[in-house]
């Protein structure tokens, strides 16, 4: 499983590897990649960096071969290769690093000492936040022990029949929960004070469990499972004076039948405040189903669920509720009172955000959002207030700041603040004219949030994207401020989506936003024009360029002394980890899939062209492999929105592939594929593909390269409802293939939708389709736009595909096109793959489906 390696000495510079493996090798012919090839590529995946930026990790993920973990310096000396490993994390002071194998084995690596600890039946590791403690929690089956590693003493100890325990996320104290002969007790140990005695806190007769400890290691709380009919017991420890706190809804006024459920509960920062869930069991059956599925549906047409909606949130609906203990006073105030009532709360617990469940709303559902009242309640009074009515029940479009100071919502394309001190509302973007967020797909009047806003320490500023540029609104001083120059640059910005940048302060997924330290800096994501991307750090004092060029930046990770270890690649050059400083010099680690240079490959061109009105559109054209100035070739045309962004993404030629469209498999096999960029019309979403599709193959014929008599159409899911709107408008196209697409609007439009247990309607009307108007206020719209109706016109030889269990589109969509093509006497083959869904996820059925599309190319277009 293990062994070690020698590491590749002095690093390359990154102008070196781009002329390596772009340039051709003299005297040595290239061959072409074959399908027996395949198995020779691998993709890089689990990037970490110690924080002493010293020693660096990856894995190499062969789809047909075995995964392997590389553990390797950052300068010169030994590194380790671990078989099948899939990810590892180094401590905080990068002399450890843990290793997870496939199959739950782990090792320990003492980097220094360069020694490996298998860790034996450990199903539950941490390190503490300052990489001092290692914690291994052995399985059940094993005796239930837990060993305190002491990793700068190299000392180990062990406690035994330990079942569970809790490491505080700052300080190092450790809470355990321990069972003896039927007895249970907690007990808490200082980690820096060694161990000596511990504390016993508790001694039970019933399973211990949720250990939570606050923020500042003075308060700790657990709760207690009875008995099944009983649920569970809170108490509270204030070690500090000793104090305990014990909540039991037994027996308590109006708590009559209800449960403190196992989800893990919350304290206060001053230990005044616990939140927590509780569930009345007498919806024990209302949450499990309907008493008699023998018994009629009732299905009214004023409901504003439809019966499978209703049934399938039954359970959320009489599901837990959260509530919240006020320790001085022993009080417990139900904070969501109705079944649909929901409630976010801040994460001092002193303020929350109330909604409602938007389904109920079937107009807004239809017009692409569900809406929903939104309520500010202070916590320590219990008094509520409303904030606006019909806001977007939608993710990211409403949150309450971290420490609860302000609740925010996107309405319309502006953002606005209510403060919950003043209880005055900041229309923060009155001066950005409805322009906040950005619009989906060309349509200026659906904008929506990044899902990244978030706010600085202590709520000071907020911070949202608006266009292409980073805002911050200071609600102290009602300033608006602009802290990136995209506009000018031409550069589009938003917040890396990494964990050292979102910090979530929510459970809540529609609901959450993010902490930020503009201290410490804020890496954001950069693309330009030309589809070159890049890093830059926003700090206190401004934005700074890490790295941008014409590549594709796949992954970062920092380490503490202001390094950074940057995953790129182009789709001629193999994925490369570059060790990156502030002054922007970077070292070449590692380059994936030498042997690249051995084999033909193809180049990537942006194409920049206008439609019929006059448009700006773009594309991402790939070269085939063998491409040679004069030769003309076949050409697929690979559709779904936009996909000019993946310019310079590079693609391994493998035959596992969903959803089965591989660039690399056709480039290398002498294709050209062509990708161009798709918005929405006030046409419709097919008539505005067949506008698009058309000026951008057009622009790439013109450049003489590409057979106009052998041009192919691909799309999968929304891509395949593309390529039946097209194919049924031109003969442009001599080969198409269409997976999981919808052929019948009306038929999806008024069926059953199994994924959401609703209607197809509203993701015609709105979501991907954006009709924005029911069927029967413009039926030509919806018919000009149905594929189906336009099948008699199509004369391209079609392949199809669907999975049987699809729960997206459902599967008779590909039949009904199949129907009329064979009804019709049309050259079409349908694919049906009875035990898959919307992708295929069978790695025999992922192979058999994508050499049947090359084939069916191969067929009409070679």
């Amino acid at each position: 499983m293990l062994k070690r390696m020698v590491s590749l000495g002095k690093r390359s510079w990154l102008c070196v590897v781009w002329l390596a493996m772009a340039a051709p090798v003299w005297g040595q012919a290239k061959r072409q990649v074959q399908t027996s090839d395949y198995r020779l590529w691998s993709r890089t995946y689990g990037e970490a960096i110690s924080n002493d930026a010293q020693w660096y990790a990856y894995r190499s993920h062969y789809p047909q071969l075995v995964d392997t973990l590389f553990l390797r310096p950052t300068g010169k000396g030994t590194g380790y290769a671990f078989a099948h490993g899939l990810s590892g994390r180094f401590n905080a002071t990068g002399r450890w690093f843990l290793v997870n194998i496939k199959g739950g084995d782990r090792i320990l690596v003492d980097l220094k000492n360069q020694r490996k600890y298998p860790l034996a039946h450990a199903y539950q590791v941490r390190f503490s936040k300052d990489g001092r403690y290692f914690i291994q929690a052995t399985d059940p089956a094993n005796g239930n022990g837990l060993i305190v590693w002491d990793l700068k003493r190299s000392k180990r100890d062990t406690l035994k029949k330990v079942k569970r325990f809790k490491l505080h996320k700052q300080r190092n104290l450790l809470a355990y929960a321990a069972e003896r002969f039927g007895k249970w007790t907690l007990s808490y140990i200082d980690l820096d004070k060694g161990f000596g005695d511990f504390p016993t806190l508790s001694i039970v007769n019933s399973p211990i469990r949720n250990i939570s400890w606050d923020a500042s290691g003075r308060f700790l709380l657990f709760s207690i499972s009875d008995t099944h009919d009983h649920g569970a017991r809170l108490l509270l420890y204030d070690l500090a004076t000793g104090d305990k706190r014990t909540l039991d809804l037994k027996g308590r006024k109006g708590f009559q039948g209800y449960w403190i459920t196992d989800a893990a509960p919350r304290i206060s920062p001053d230990g005044k405040r616990v939140l927590f869930r509780i569930w009345d069991q007498r919806n024990k059956e209302l949450s499990q189903g309907p008493p008699d599925p023998k018994a009629v549906q009732l299905w009214g047409g004023r409901d504003s669920l439809m019966f499978p909606h209703r049934e399938a949130n039954r359970a959320a609906d009489h599901g837990p509720k959260r509530s919240l203990w006020y320790i001085d006073t022993d009080e417990v105030v139900r904070l969501e009172q109705g079944r649909s009532e929901r409630v976010v709360v801040d994460s001092g617990l002193e303020h929350a955000l109330v909604y409602s469940t938007g389904y109920y709303d079937l107009e807004g559902r239809a017009k692409g959002s569900e809406t929903t009242e939104i309520h500010a309640m202070d916590l320590r009074s219990g008094k509520r207030k409303s904030i606006t009515q019909g806001q977007p029940n939608s993710m990211g479009h409403s949150h309450i700041s971290p420490n609860g100071k302000y609740i925010g919502y996107f309405k319309n394309g502006d953002w606005y603040l209510y403060d919950t001190q003043t209880q005055k509302t900041h229309w923060v973007t009155q001066d950005l004219k409805g322009k906040a967020g950005r619009a989906y797909r060309g349509i200026e009047n659906f904008r929506a949030p990044i899902g990244t806003e978030g706010w600085t320490r202590r709520d000071k500023d907020f911070l949202f994207l608006a266009g292409p540029d980073l805002w911050r609104y200071s609600p102290g001083q009602a300033e608006l401020r602009r802290l990136t120059q995209g506009k000018e640059l031409k550069v589009g910005y938003d917040i890396h989506r990494g964990p050292f940048e979102l910090t979530s302060k929510h459970d809540d997924p529609y609901y959450t936003t993010f902490r930020y330290d503009l201290d410490k800096g804020i890496l954001l994501e950069t693309l330009d024009q030309k589809m070159g991307s890049g890093y830059t750090l926003l700090d206190s004092s401004g934005p700074h360029t890490i790295t941008q060029g014409d590549f594709k930046v796949q992954g970062i990770v920092r380490a503490a002394k202001g390094k950074y270890l940057i995953k790129k690649e182009r789709f001629e050059v193999p994925t490369y980890l570059g060790l990156h400083d502030q002054k922007g010099r970077e070292t070449v680690l590692f380059r994936s899939n030498p042997h690249q240079k051995d084999f033909q490959w193809g180049r990537s061109e942006l194409m920049e062209y206008r439609d019929a009105k006059g448009r700006p559109l773009k594309g991402a054209l790939y070269y085939p492999a063998d491409y040679k100035k004069g030769d003309v070739y076949p050409m697929v045309v690979h559709v779904y929105e936009v996909r000019s962004t993946g310019l310079h993404a590079y693609h391994i030629p493998t035959p596992y592939e969903h959803p089965n469209f591989n660039i690399a498999n056709f480039t290398t096999q002498g294709y050209f594929v062509f990708e161009p960029d798709i918005y929405l019309e006030d046409e419709g979403p097919g008539r505005a593909a067949l506008s698009h599709i058309r000026a951008g193959v057009a622009h790439v014929l013109q450049k003489g390269d590409v057979d106009h008599e052998r041009l192919g159409l691909t799309g999968y899911s929304f891509g395949g409802y593309e390529t039946l709107s097209v194919i049924g408008r031109t003969d442009m196209f001599k080969a198409a293939y269409a997976g999981a697409g919808i052929a019948d609007l009306m038929g999806f439009y008024l069926g059953m939708h199994a994924y959401s247990h609703e209607g197809g309607l509203f993701q015609l009307e709105s979501q991907q389709f954006q009709m924005q108007k029911p069927f029967y206020s413009d039926q030509e719209l919806f018919l000009n736009n149905s594929p189906i109706h336009w099948a008699d016109h199509i004369n391209t030889p079609l392949l199809l595909s669907t999975g049987q269990r699809d729960r997206m589109v459902d599967w008779e969509q590909s039949f009904r096109m199949y129907l009329a093509l064979r009804r019709l006497g049309k050259e079409v083959l349908l694919l049906v793959y009875p035990e898959e869904d919307h992708i295929n996820m069978d790695p025999t059925n992922q192979r058999d489906l994508n050499k049947r599309v090359l084939d069916w190319f191969d067929k009409y277009l070679k």
